[in-house]
């Protein structure tokens, strides 16, 4: 089906035969649009004719088969390359951040959506002729209905809508959500975002689109192929197909939250922990609040060969690491560690801090560690 054949199905039979008749006025895929829609009908049309829309069919099936799976590959390698250079990209901005200072996870976050969105933003517009670093590799590009390149503001919003929920989950991992509810359904349709790309790529042989490519009625292409066959099925199955992988996901999400979850702190004697839940939890509160720690990461009793046991607690710290200053707030976890009396409930021989600075980008992470024994 092309888009010839759209636009000549409701055309009378006189019309599609004065079509045929001048040929030299007409691109050969609005010919052969014409013959088919007449034979569809049960018009008479000439022998040569009809020859000519065998063979055409019969090329049009052998380069389908012949170029669904190396069309595929070309997809799947291109987005590598991007993958690749988005990578390098980030290692590097992350090294710069390491020496700025600026290494908090929504700063990272951000950085990371305007580097991403802006890299597939003006790679797939007409800046770049359509095509990204990976795709000009491949000799792919994207199209429109047209079978135009994208502005810069459409590749944008093509963008947005597949790149946005992800960063939008990304973004909610940050928050501290306590309801489970609500948690629930956001893991359930994070995973239905997930499971949606496999799901529209290899159901839709013929087309190889995602959701951003049907709203926007794009399309990749190959680009030394005249796209004139460009269409978009509207098959309800692309979108009944979420339904059971919602539930399904809300379900094992439901049950998984449900379940009894270790305690974050690991310990020896659970009894005494539990017993002083409430010293832990202020303990907790208060590093969080000095200005050179973002967050506790984790904290646990840890026993080595049955006779010396530590308490370690791991700190993501918002200063780069040195000698000084990051023992000098060692020290003061430290005190604040002993103000509790925290080895009367639970006996330990030594404290560990253990302090973490760098960066968490999603395509890259870079991290420096120091320890402080007590």
């Amino acid at each position: 089906m092309s888009i010839f054949y759209s636009r000549f199905k409701d055309k009378p039979n006189d019309e599609l035969h004065s079509i045929i008749r001048h040929k030299s006025r007409y691109q050969e895929e609005a010919i052969f649009a014409a013959i088919k829609i007449l034979k569809e009908r049960g018009e008479a049309i000439a022998e040569e004719e009809q020859l000519l829309l065998e063979l055409k069919e019969r090329q049009q099936n052998k380069i389908n088969s012949e170029t669904t799976t190396s069309f595929t590959q070309k997809r799947v390698l291109a987005f590598a390359i991007d993958l690749l250079i988005l990578t390098i990209c980030s290692y590097i901005i992350g090294g710069i951040l390491l020496f700025t200072s600026q290494t908090g996870a929504v700063t990272s976050l951000v950085i990371s959506a305007i580097l991403i969105i802006g890299y597939f933003t003006i790679g797939n517009s007409s800046v770049t002729k359509g095509s990204t670093y990976g795709k000009q590799n491949m000799g792919l590009h994207v199209i429109d209905e047209a079978q135009n390149t994208l502005s810069i503001g459409k590749s944008l919003i093509r963008s947005l809508l597949i790149l946005s929920p992800y960063f939008g989950f990304k973004f909610l991992e940050l928050i501290d959500i306590e309801n489970v509810f609500i948690l629930t359904i956001i893991d359930s349709l994070s995973f239905s975002y997930y499971l949606s790309f496999p799901f529209l790529f290899f159901y839709n042989k013929k087309d190889r689109v995602l959701y951003h490519d049907l709203i926007m009625k794009t399309r990749v292409t190959p680009s030394n192929v005249n796209s004139s066959n460009y269409f978009h099925q509207n098959n309800s199955l692309k979108y009944l197909g979420f339904i059971p992988v919602f539930f399904l996901t809300l379900f094992l999400s439901l049950n998984y939250l449900l379940e009894d979850q270790p305690v974050e702190i690991q310990k020896n004697n659970i009894d005494a922990f539990h017993n002083n839940e409430e010293v832990f939890s202020s303990l907790m509160t208060e590093i969080n609040s000095i200005d050179e720690i973002e967050e506790v990461e984790n904290v646990s009793f840890t026993t080595y060969n049955q006779t010396s046991t530590s308490f370690i607690i791991t700190v993501k710290s918002t200063v780069k690491i040195n000698d000084d200053e990051t023992q000098k707030v060692a020290q003061i976890i430290e005190a604040k560690i002993k103000e509790r009396n925290i080895k009367d409930l639970i006996p330990y021989d030594n404290i560990v801090i253990v302090s973490k600075y760098g960066f968490t980008l999603p395509l890259a992470s870079y991290t420096i560690e120091r320890q402080d024994v007590f």
